[in-house]
């Protein structure tokens, strides 16, 4: 869906002038009118927000080009960004083509929206532009549309303070447990020989979480959004029989979809071969 031209612009169409950019510092000239300096906040609110589009569409051709490996080993050493943020700018790129991104816009009131329906993203990033909403703003609104917000059943986290000593005996009892899962066990066990064991949950496995969440009408992998109407078969017996399939949302479907095509993407190549390298062959 065509919303916007695209405008081609180099770094030098953001300069601003009563202000030099360098670096380590930016220098004002001095008796600059309020909308003078106004104007400075805003084209440093736009080249901080743009920079993000411009790391996810960097990080693009270096995938296609390089392998995905390859090119979030050296964008990290080249940025020194996280690799969670390299990952959610290139996400957000992939998602979104350049006449689809709203100038108006900040990159989060994209990346909230990326993992919605293209028509929902498109028709919500035009109301937020419209309206002014704030990023919270889209995305509580996005989340009474579409039912993606969770419900409060994740467990909380805290946090204990320690003596060193006392950390490195709890390591050793907990073996090769993870300490927070050994640190759970004993408070919850302490709890039953006080005899507060009903104010414990009792630990669903997942086909009774998938079952619970069936009989509720929402998506057995999310348990967030409405499932879909449609059943499909999700194996196919040795028979030849298609079992009944469980009701998913449409986005763990797509999404699911969507990883199974790289899988089988991936495992076709041969060893060292990048796509773009396939690509060309």
């Amino acid at each position: 869906m065509r919303m916007q031209t695209i405008t081609r612009q180099t770094l030098k169409d953001y300069d601003v002038p009563g202000a030099r950019f360098n670096p380590t510092g930016l220098v004002l000239e001095s008796g600059l009118p309020e909308e003078e300096w106004q104007q400075i906040g805003r084209a440093l609110t736009r080249v901080n927000q743009a920079s993000y589009f411009w790391i996810g569409d960097w990080i693009e051709y270096g995938r296609k080009l390089y392998g995905i490996q390859t090119a979030y080993d050296l964008a990290t050493q080249a940025t020194a960004l996280s690799a969670s943020v390299l990952r959610g700018a290139a996400r957000c790129a992939r998602k979104y083509a350049p006449d689809e991104r709203h100038a108006t816009l900040s990159y989060c009131h994209h990346l909230v929206l990326e993992k919605y329906a293209p028509e929902t993203r498109a028709r919500l990033l035009t109301e937020a532009a419209t309206l002014g909403l704030t990023t919270r703003q889209v995305r509580k609104l996005a989340e009474e549309e579409c039912g993606t917000q969770k419900p409060n059943t994740e467990r909380k986290s805290i946090v204990v303070h320690l003596w060193p000593e006392t950390v490195d005996r709890l390591k050793q009892m907990a073996g090769d447990g993870h300490l927070d899962w050994f640190l759970t066990r004993v408070v919850e066990d302490w709890l039953r020989w006080k005899g507060e064991g009903a104010s414990l949950r009792e630990q669903q496995t997942t086909a009774q979480q998938r079952a619970e969440r069936e009989a509720k009408g929402i998506c057995i992998m999310c348990g967030a959004r409405p499932a879909d109407e449609e059943r499909v078969p999700t194996k196919r017996y040795p028979t030849g029989r298609d079992c009944t399939g469980s009701r998913i949302c449409v986005h763990c479907r797509t999404r699911g979809q969507e990883r199974i095509r790289e899988r089988k993407l991936w495992k076709e190549l041969p060893d060292g071969a990048t796509l773009a390298a396939c690509a060309h062959s």
